[in-house]
């Protein structure tokens, strides 16, 4: 039987990050940068290129992958 009363230990790592642009929800731009095996990715519409100093403190949606 399991124990659903202790918390599993399990390490996370960022793996993507959504991040809106704009002055409010109701205005603006949404990107995302994509963690992959040779560095993070912007994905700006169709402009899509490589990111040395990815902005991942200003994220509206953090998204983590266990490992």
């Amino acid at each position: 039987s399991k124990d659903y009363g202790k918390p599993a230990h399990v390490d996370y790592e960022l793996k993507a990050v959504v991040i809106h642009l704009g002055r409010s929800v109701h205005s603006g731009h949404y990107v995302a940068y994509v963690k992959t095996e040779k560095g993070w990715v912007l994905f700006n519409d169709e402009k899509v290129t490589t990111s040395n100093n990815p902005v991942l403190g200003k994220g509206y949606i953090y998204l983590y992958e266990g490992k």
